[in-house]
């Protein structure tokens, strides 16, 4: 074998493989001596934690800086993400972080004005709209909130102001590091600065200050032939004299003031000019929750206020209801105001003495934009419009109870309604409409609410009041059901009209009010024997049986009662009324909430089988 020619020890990382792929640059062989010394900084957990939320509140001002709403959105979760991983050592220092709340108070006024410009949030897209009216809730909510509404508003009170404390905190521990940095990487000779370097200095952080808008440095001032003057030569200057080149020329006498004078003169003026603008804005554009407000409340009441001139009839309070009926379902309606305008007329009726007929008119009016109050969407109604609503439908019952001549129906058509000739008014309107919507509404409240909540017991207490409005009007109609009004069938080409004699209250009418009757009976058990609700549970299902010409009211009906029977431990009569009404066969096709009483009223029926000791029906319903 022929002998490879030695070669010397340094030509030895030449001839090296290198290996393949991405790492085809680095050497086969790391050595020691390549190992650059890296200093590990040992952070304990407080200092880690507030690192964390410094970090993404720097995020936060950037983000806030260009009004990216998406990302202020984001770094507004996560701060609050890592604010709960921080709460350990916040309860140790038994303070929340000052930054941390100013953080919190900046980014909502921030977001407050945001909401406010309108003419920017119209041109945002779908997305980041969602994201602005997510973040003006969350962030107002977070500070309500019981653990930073304290410090919040002692915030407000007294804010910081000049020196940033984030900046302090932060430069306090960037400070500990940076000296033990120097001490390593300091130079072994020294070069010596003269004290008039520091003027070199000032202008490299004017540079670095001009970048944020934020901070404003008056420590150097630049004139404008320095900015856009000939370059400096440096080639025939001496190194020691090199400094020299950079210090401030000296001004004249009292120059320098009336540079600082002027200067503070025209910060003073942009200041007024800014708080003009924004006082401009802030009445233009006041923050609203309900963004169907009208113009003027003056021009609204104007609508209904009679002049000392103007005589008070009843055309002209029927002119003024119906522009008030008009406005309903607009944009620009507020239904405040229309209440307020309703009670008005109502007064003037009231006054000059013009009959119940066109007092209950009205009063229809009031409850139906009582229901369209606050409904934006799925909402419901809040407490005091709620309360004001069963006041209005109480007040009523009691004029219909009052004035039995009074005949209030649907098939009254408006042209023979009688509004002024008393007792017998006739007047177009649906008393059951009324009550239905008012336990639809009451159920919808009950689903916003928190189970677990004081308000959901508070609001679970009007079911008294809405069982004794549907009593009270179940009464009003049965006493109605032998009485007949009559009808005028017209023609817009025939002048003649036909009359046709129909009852006032039929069997339907019954069918809908009492079905609302029992479902607020069905669940409920009897505690006093001496009042059982066998009996009207019988009477109210019989009748619908019977009279409805509705498979959905027959149903649930049935329904009810299979339940009822059953919760009352009557085994045997609520599974031969389950088998007699073939519900199993048709539930398929049932609107939603009829299935769900369905399978409530099975897993009842089970049980009952259970309680009275047949486990193998009790098996067959439940399984």
């Amino acid at each position: 074998d022929e002998q490879q020619p030695t070669q010397p020890k340094g030509d030895m990382k030449k001839t090296l493989p290198k290996p393949a792929g991405k790492a085809a640059g680095k050497p086969y062989v790391a050595f020691s001596d390549d190992e650059e010394d890296v200093k590990r900084v040992v952070k304990s957990e407080r200092e880690k934690r507030y690192d964390e939320l410094r970090e993404i509140i720097k995020k936060m001002k950037n983000a806030k800086r260009i009004r990216d709403i998406g990302l202020v959105f984001e770094s507004f979760e996560n701060l609050t993400k890592a604010f709960d991983k921080a709460r350990k050592v916040v309860e140790k220092d038994q303070a929340i972080p000052r930054f941390y709340i100013r953080t919190l108070v900046e980014l909502e006024d921030f977001v407050n004005e945001c909401w406010k410009d309108h003419n920017w949030r119209d041109t945002l897209d779908r997305n980041n709209t969602k994201n602005l009216n997510s973040t003006r809730q969350k962030i107002k909510r977070y500070n309500k909130s019981d653990a930073f509404l304290k410090e919040t508003t002692a915030y407000r009170e007294n804010p910081d102001v000049g020196a940033d404390v984030d900046a302090l905190e932060s430069d306090l521990s960037a400070n500990e590091a940076e000296s033990d940095d120097d001490d390593i990487h300091a130079p072994k000779a020294p070069v010596p600065v003269p004290s008039s370097a520091s003027a070199a200095a000032k202008m490299k952080s004017k540079s670095k200050d001009n970048e944020d808008e934020s901070e404003e440095s008056d420590d150097w001032d630049v004139s404008d032939e320095a900015s856009t003057g000939d370059e400096i030569d440096l080639t025939d200057v001496p190194k020691e004299e090199l400094y020299k080149i950079f210090l401030k020329k000296p001004d004249a006498p009292g120059a320098e003031r009336e540079k600082i004078d002027k200067a503070t003169r025209d910060k003073d003026e942009k200041d007024k000019i800014r708080n003009k603008q924004k006082i401009r804005r802030e009445k233009q554009l006041e923050p609203s929750d309900e963004e169907d407000e009208i113009p003027s409340r003056q021009d609204h009441r104007g609508l209904v206020i009679f002049g000392k001139d103007e005589e008070v009839t009843h055309d002209a309070i029927m002119k003024k209801l119906n522009e008030i009926i008009a406005l309903r379902g607009k944009k620009s309606a507020n239904r405040r105001e229309q209440l307020e305008c309703l009670h008005i007329l109502r007064q003037y009726v009231d006054k000059q003495n013009l009959g119940v007929g066109l007092d209950v008119k009205i009063l229809l009016v009031q409850i139906a934009v009582s229901f369209d109050y606050h409904h934006k969407g799925n909402e419901c109604l809040k407490p005091e419009t709620w309360t004001r609503a069963l006041d209005y439908i109480d007040e009523l019952l009691n004029l219909l109870a009052n004035n039995l001549e009074l005949q209030i129906s649907e098939n009254i058509s408006e042209e023979s309604e009688n509004l002024k000739d008393g007792p017998n008014y006739r007047i177009h309107g649906d008393v059951i409409t009324i009550i239905v919507k008012m336990d639809e509404e009451f159920t919808k409240i009950l689903q916003n609410c928190d189970a677990h909540s004081q308000e959901y017991v508070d609001r679970l207490k009007d079911e008294l009041r809405v069982c004794a409005i549907i009593e009270r009007l179940k009464a009003y109609l049965e006493s109605k059901v032998n009485e007949q009004i009559m009808t005028s069938i017209s023609s817009t080409n025939q002048p003649l009209l036909t009359p046709e004699s129909i009852p006032l209250v039929n069997s339907q009418h019954l069918c809908t009010i009492y079905l609302r009757a029992i479902e607020h009976l069905y669940y409920k058990y009897d505690q006093d024997s001496e009042q059982p609700s066998k009996q009207i549970m019988d009477r109210l299902c019989k009748f619908i049986y019977t009279k409805d010409t509705l498979n959905r009211a027959r149903a649930r009906a049935s329904l009810c009662h299979v339940y009822h029977h059953a919760l009352h431990d009557r085994y045997y009569e609520a599974r031969d009324l389950m088998l007699m009404c073939h519900m199993q066969d048709t539930i398929t096709s049932s609107d939603v909430s009829t299935q769900i009483l369905y399978n409530r009223t099975i897993v009842q029926l089970g049980l009952c089988a259970f309680r009275f000791g047949s486990i193998k029906e009790a098996h067959q319903a439940l399984v």
